[in-house]
This record gives structure tokens, C-alpha cells and sequence, in this order.
């Protein structure tokens, strides 16, 4: 059930609560009394055993070269456009 609390008129809540969590609370499944493992159990099943959980190998590091720096005069597009390209290329 949502908290009410009351504020003057024309005072703003500010800092008194958790806009997103406000936002959302309506649209919140409210966390299980007992947890997950009474509804497993209710329902007859275990946890699952057996995941694999697989890390994604990170590229190796590469060395910067004086191409890959900007001039200290380069505009914020020039900028922009060279960072996004080392993602893209």
C-alpha cells in the first residue's frame, strides 16, 4: 500500500521519496512473503542446478598510436565523431 505523506501547499515532496520507485510501484509485483523457495516447494521443483554461466572474452588491449590522438584544437564534433568511430570500426 502507497505511503501518504502531506506537504504545505505549494512545497514540492523533493527529496522525501524514490520518484522511480513511485513511478512504478503500481505496476510492482510486491516481493513473496515466504520467498522463492516456498513456491518451489509448493509447486514440487528444485532449484535449477547445472547453469553454466559463460564470460565474454574481452579483446585484447591495442596500443594507441599519435593517429589515433586529437590536435588540442579539434571542435567537439570532430571530437564525437572519431570516438564513436573506434566503436564502429
Amino acid at each position: 500500500m502507497a505511503k501518504t505523506k502531506r506537504t504545505p501547499k505549494g512545497i514540492d515532496a523533493g527529496f522525501a521519496y524514490n520518484p522511480g520507485k513511485a513511478y512504478m510501484n503500481p505496476n510492482t509485483v510486491p516481493p513473496l512473503p515466504a520467498g522463492y523457495a516456498a513456491v518451489l516447494e509448493a509447486r514440487g521443483l528444485t532449484w535449477p542446478t547445472g547453469v553454466v554461466t559463460v564470460t565474454p572474452r574481452k579483446p585484447p588491449p591495442r596500443k594507441l598510436t599519435t593517429a589515433d590522438l586529437l590536435p588540442s584544437d579539434a571542435d567537439a564534433d570532430t571530437c564525437a565523431r572519431q570516438f564513436c568511430n573506434a566503436f564502429i570500426h
